[in-house]
């Protein structure tokens, strides 16, 4: 009688490659994950910039909000459970520009090395910047 079955040697093997392919695929899907939230939080800055730039047309000025005013103060609805939004206001009266800094939240699915990473959207007298330590940040000006 033949026996049926696998050797531990086989199941060893089976393992082996396994963790290979899980050690392969982790970081990216780790990668594709943070670029998701980044694209998150850059639609989130557009929808902060577009309700600036309303409140500018009607108040010649722009407005500082801290993370959770954002209903309040400009009337929009922001999602805060990645990231955390605050926009400060430049020059006097805020007329000079602004900028807006969305910071990465240290939340159960965040890797490490990515909590309290930023993307940052600046307007000034000088022209439109994004810069970030994000690895999804956008770095040229658009």
């Amino acid at each position: 009688m033949k026996n049926k079955g696998f050797t531990l040697l086989e199941l060893i093997v089976v393992l082996i490659v396994m963790a290979a392919l899980v050690a392969i695929a982790l970081p990216q899907y780790t990668a594709f994950v943070e670029r998701s939230r980044a694209a998150e939080a850059i639609q989130s800055i557009s929808a902060i910039r577009t309700a600036e730039e309303a409140r500018f047309i009607m108040t010649n000025a722009y407005i500082a909000c801290n993370p959770g005013e954002y209903a309040n103060v400009l009337g929009i609805a922001i999602p805060e459970d990645n990231w955390q939004y605050t926009t400060t206001a430049l020059g006097p009266g805020g007329r000079a520009g602004y900028y807006i800094t969305a910071r990465r939240q240290n939340t159960l699915n965040c890797p490490v090395d990515i909590v309290n990473s930023i993307i940052e959207f600046i307007k000034s007298t000088s022209g439109i910047t994004w810069k970030g330590t994000h690895p999804g940040a956008p770095q040229q000006t658009p």
